[in-house]
């Protein structure tokens, strides 16, 4: 069982790296109300069911998918429960199969270590080299559970807030599939 803090709804005093500072100033510059707990790292699905518990969310698996040159990156929030499967993803994208990006990769393009990837570090893709893709059965769900960019820091905000405002403010289209 991981070591979970209880729920708050104001940023960290400190941040683990830049992407999670600018992910908590650009919510609040957006007046976007969220609730976090601070936990120790968790980096499976499987690490984040007390996390669920405790935000009284279900965090969405995020997956940065890439194509074989490596020159189209998607990265994709769908359900912890449900199989990634390359051939449903490409098909409903209308792409060639792709596979998961390296580390390195990750960590340039999100500035995220494994475990950490996030809808929210849209914030630091300003080349918009990531399309950003959401499983429709998520975008349904009141609230969207994500890290806050590192492994140690989790957090909920209204799937509204996410598509309606944070995404935009960072100049992200979203593609809603069905997977």
């Amino acid at each position: 069982m991981l070591s979970i803090s209880s729920p708050v709804a104001v940023a960290p005093s400190s941040f683990d790296n830049e992407v999670e500072k600018r992910i908590f100033e650009a919510l609040s510059h957006l007046g976007i109300d969220f609730q976090r707990v601070d936990n120790e790292p968790a980096v499976t699905m499987d690490d984040c069911r007390d996390i669920d518990a405790a935000l009284d969310v279900s965090t969405a698996k995020t997956l940065l998918l890439t194509n074989r040159q490596q020159t189209n990156f998607y990265l994709l929030a769908m359900d912890a429960d449900k199989p990634f499967v390359t051939r449903s993803f490409s098909d409903a994208m209308g792409i060639s199969r792709v596979s998961f990006a390296p580390e390195d990769v990750m960590m340039e393009l999100l500035g995220t270590e494994r475990g950490a990837a996030t809808l929210l570090s849209a914030v630091v893709d300003t080349d918009k080299r990531v399309k950003m893709v959401i499983d429709r059965s998520v975008c349904s769900r009141k609230w969207f559970g994500c890290t806050a960019g590192t492994v140690r820091c989790y957090m909920k905000m209204a799937t509204d807030d996410l598509l309606g405002k944070y995404m935009p403010y960072n100049g992200h289209d979203v593609t809603i599939i069905d997977l």
